[in-house]
């Protein structure tokens, strides 16, 4: 997983985000409180509080936050409470209608989790997910749109998912 080069193609082009997700050039310590799946990820960025009042600086992947390192555990419980039945999977980018991407500790595949259609499967592995998003950065999939926001070309965002995950059925439906 790359997620320095994910988190430089995140910030580019958007003033203000690094400070907004905590970006960080160097490696912060281990944090007892992060599962380890997530500790690559959390060592080179804090994550965007709930809170932030500039939406335009608010998502890692359009629509979804990477969750604040201070904020995990709350968001854990939060999820586990109300999908009582997916207590395996511990979530990690978040919008605000309790939706979230999460990872399956059983087997460290990724998931889209909605109160409307349950769980779906996007990648078999954090790192083949990770391997989407910068995917999408670096081909301009992923992009700002005219009024500032992350925006997603939907079309070439399903293709790439694709390639990269071939048997998630998700990517061909």
């Amino acid at each position: 997983m790359n997620i320095k080069n994910i988190l430089k193609l995140a910030c580019k082009g958007r003033p203000g985000f690094s400070d907004a997700i905590g970006f960080f050039e160097a490696t912060v310590a281990e944090d007892n409180r992060i599962p380890d799946c997530l500790s690559e990820i959390y060592r080179n960025a804090s994550g965007t509080y709930a809170s932030i009042t500039n939406q335009k600086l608010m998502d890692l992947v359009p629509g979804y936050r990477l969750i604040h390192r201070e904020e995990l555990q709350k968001e854990i419980a939060n999820f586990q409470k109300t999908y009582e039945d997916l207590q395996d999977f511990v979530p990690f980018l978040a919008d605000y209608a309790s939706s979230y991407i999460a990872i399956n500790m059983k087997n460290n595949s990724v998931y889209s989790v909605t109160l409307d259609y349950e769980e779906t499967q996007l990648s078999v592995s954090l790192d083949d997910y990770m391997q989407t998003i910068e995917a999408c950065y670096t081909k301009g999939t992923y992009f700002i749109d005219s009024d500032g926001f992350l925006d997603c070309d939907f079309d070439a965002y399903y293709k790439i998912g694709e390639q990269v995950n071939p048997t998630c059925s998700y990517w061909n439906e």
